[in-house]
């Protein structure tokens, strides 16, 4: 599956991931991080559905506007990174946020109005052009300081050179609020390598 290993820009490559949500161990509104790290989620808002994973159970998305994952604590403050997941939207005509809120910190969001994925933070932006679904697709960013990368199921699609203000650190919710659109859709297997 997707996500097992990526690569960066130097040809390095992550096998075990600093933050690992497969959905398929919560406990009320607690998450499990499956990787070694125990960095466990909560879900504010959205719910665990059993039918809506790629694999098995998957979070589905309610109202984009004011749901989130909040995750546990702090990530490791670190410009190279990866952060994979597989989403579903419903739509194609609003941003669907992944890693982060828009607006706030770092955040890495499927935008179907202007056909792109963005990774934004501290006003630096980088910005990649794909055809817009709602069928399911695995998608990662890798960043090393000055190139990301994106992958669309499992394939290289773009690069941009403007990730120089990127830090992981950024991160602190999941499957963020979008705060202007009430964005609706499925998304399953959220990864974080450093």
């Amino acid at each position: 599956m997707f996500g097992e290993m990526f690569f960066n820009q130097g040809g390095q490559s992550w096998s075990v991931p600093v933050l690992h949500y497969d959905f398929e161990t919560v406990s009320g509104t607690t998450i499990t991080d499956s990787s070694p790290y125990g960095n466990n989620g909560t879900l504010v808002g959205h719910v665990i559905s059993s039918s809506g994973g790629y694999s098995g159970d998957g979070v589905q998305y309610i109202n984009g506007s004011d749901n989130k994952i909040t995750i546990a604590n702090a990530l490791p403050s670190t410009i190279t990174f990866t952060l994979c997941c597989w989403i579903k939207p419903d739509t194609n005509s609003h941003h669907f946020p992944m890693f982060g809120d828009i607006g706030v910190g770092t955040y890495f969001t499927h935008v179907g109005v202007g056909n792109r994925i963005d990774l934004e933070r501290s006003g630096t932006n980088a910005s990649f052009p794909i055809t817009p679904t709602t069928a399911w697709r695995h998608i990662a960013l890798t960043v090393d300081g000055t190139n990301c990368n994106l992958y669309l199921d499992g394939i290289f699609s773009s690069n941009d050179t403007s990730s120089s203000n990127f830090d992981l650190a950024g991160i602190s919710v999941l499957c963020g609020q979008n705060h202007t659109a009430n964005d609706e859709g499925f998304a399953d297997d959220f990864r974080i390598y450093e």
